[in-house]
């Protein structure tokens, strides 16, 4: 299902590239990852965005950032163990998409709360370094439905994201690197 007349990615302040760059490189995970926040909404029209890092032992993902830190803190857990949608996402590294909701109850077991926040879709985006994911970057929108064109720009801003989930200790993913500014970015 798509909506005629959504914005599209021309739609979007090429400016804001420049800010995720900026942040990227000198503005730590948390402004890099509300850079990507920010620059989103022009196009997808969220209502909440979460970033979070995957720890592939444990099928578990660990909240970075929130835009709705109430209802969903930095630091939260989810285990994603057994899931389809653990498969689809984190495994297969498939870009999701969830529109209405019933299928945000058939692939979230916290389906209650988003349904609360009156989210009605969501853009799950793994974020992938050599085909393996690191986390996800997720869009949830107060309309049942997205364009191809929203799915295609939030694809787009996954790798992006990725610079956030290699800075510092990386504890909970195993990584156990440091991301350096002088790392190619063709290495991510």
């Amino acid at each position: 299902m798509t909506r005629p007349g959504s914005p599209t990615p021309e739609a979007f302040d090429s400016g804001a590239y420049t800010r995720i760059g900026a942040m990227a490189f000198d503005g730590g995970a948390q402004a890099l990852f509300a850079a990507v926040d920010a620059c989103a909404v022009a196009v997808l029209k969220h209502a909440h965005c979460t970033v979070n890092r995957y720890d592939d032992k444990k099928m578990e993902l660990t909240r970075l950032y929130s835009s709705n830190a109430g209802e969903y803190p930095v630091g939260g857990t989810k285990s994603k163990a057994g899931t389809r949608w653990g498969r689809h996402v984190l495994v297969d590294g498939k870009l999701f998409v969830g529109q209405g909701a019933e299928a945000i109850r058939d692939a979230f077991d916290d389906h209650a709360v988003i349904a609360a926040m009156g989210l009605l879709s969501v853009i799950n985006v793994p974020v992938l370094r050599r085909g393996q994911c690191l986390g996800t970057l997720n869009f949830l929108s107060r309309t049942a439905c997205v364009t191809e064109e929203q799915v295609a720009f939030a694809r787009m801003l996954g790798p992006l994201a990725a610079p956030g989930f290699l800075w510092g200790p990386a504890r909970e993913s195993g990584l156990g690197f440091y991301h350096k500014a002088s790392r190619r970015l063709d290495e991510i």
